[in-house]
Formats: C-alpha cells, structure tokens, sequence
C-alpha cells in the first residue's frame, strides 16, 4: 500500500477489496457535499451497478464517516424529493478531497454551501436531545427546508442554512 495513503483510505481498504472504486466513489462523494445523491450518475462514472452504489454508501455511513440526511415526508400526497442528501462529516476530509488546500480554493469551489452546510448540521445534530430525527424537505418545484429536527416531544424545528457574504432574511 502506498506510504500517503490517508489513515481513513487505510481503514476503508480493509473492508472492501475493490479500492480504487470506492475512493472514487469517496472523492465523488465530496463533490457532491450538501447534494442529492444521485445514484445513477455515480454508478455511471464510477462503472458499477446501483446496488454496488448503496453499498458503498451504507459502509461510509455505517463508519460514520458519511450523514445520510433522508427527505421528510409528512403528507405522502405531495410531490416531494426521494433522495437523499449525502454530507462527508469530516469538513477537512472532504476539503482535502476536493483538493482545496487553501481557504481561497474552498471559497471558489462550487460546494463551499454544501460543506458549510454539513459542519452546520453536524454541530446542530449532536447538540439535539437524544432520539431527535434529522431530515430536509424539497417539493418538486423546489421549495426547500434545509434542515428538519423532530425533536423526541414531536416538536419540529426548521432551519436554514446559507453561506453567503451579504445575509438577508427569506420567506
């Protein structure tokens, strides 16, 4: 094994034998930091099935490396988004990854929002009471919560989370 691999890439290879796949399944996975899984694509760049996709994801997300941020779906009869948001938690990791080694790099990147968006969310997410569920909502025109907690006691609480230099307030 090559001496730079990462410690993480290092832990990886030892439950999965096709590596190169999955590290560039990992490094597609940083670019799409805060966006729709979109398994087809990835599965088509990536040369293997679907099914070999959410393998990967389920192994990511089962070592806690990846958050699965599943849609929420409280009136079944609206046309809402079925898949989910995929977040590498380790914000460094996934900068790396990118290969923005330099705050200027990160800022020009196209996913800067989506990583704010995960460290946002994994702060949120663990200062949350014990058994509260995480979610996102996004109709099929685009209206958009980017983060849903329901609280242990059913109560929902809806946040917004946007990088930008100049904040405003929206509906």
């Amino acid at each position: 094994q090559p001496a730079d691999r990462s410690p993480v890439m290092q832990m990886l290879s030892s439950h999965h034998a096709r590596m190169q796949t999955l590290e560039g399944f990992w490094t597609m996975l940083a670019h799409e930091q805060g966006g729709l899984l979109n398994t087809v694509k990835i599965a088509a760049g990536l040369g293997v099935s679907g099914q070999s996709v959410a393998r990967y994801l389920d192994l990511l997300v089962d070592l806690m490396l990846v958050r699965r941020l599943s849609p929420w779906h409280a009136n079944a009869g609206k046309r809402l988004e079925k898949s989910p948001k995929v977040y590498i938690r380790d914000a460094g990791l996934a900068h790396a990854l990118l290969g923005s080694e330099t705050t200027e790099a990160l800022l020009g990147h196209p996913v800067v929002g989506g990583s704010w968006e995960g460290c946002c969310f994994g702060n949120l997410i663990a200062a949350a009471p014990r058994g509260t569920e995480a979610s996102f909502y996004r109709s099929s025109v685009g209206a958009e919560i980017d983060l849903i907690l329901k609280l242990p006691d059913q109560t929902l609480r809806k946040i917004e989370v946007k990088r930008t230099t100049s904040p405003k307030v929206t509906r």
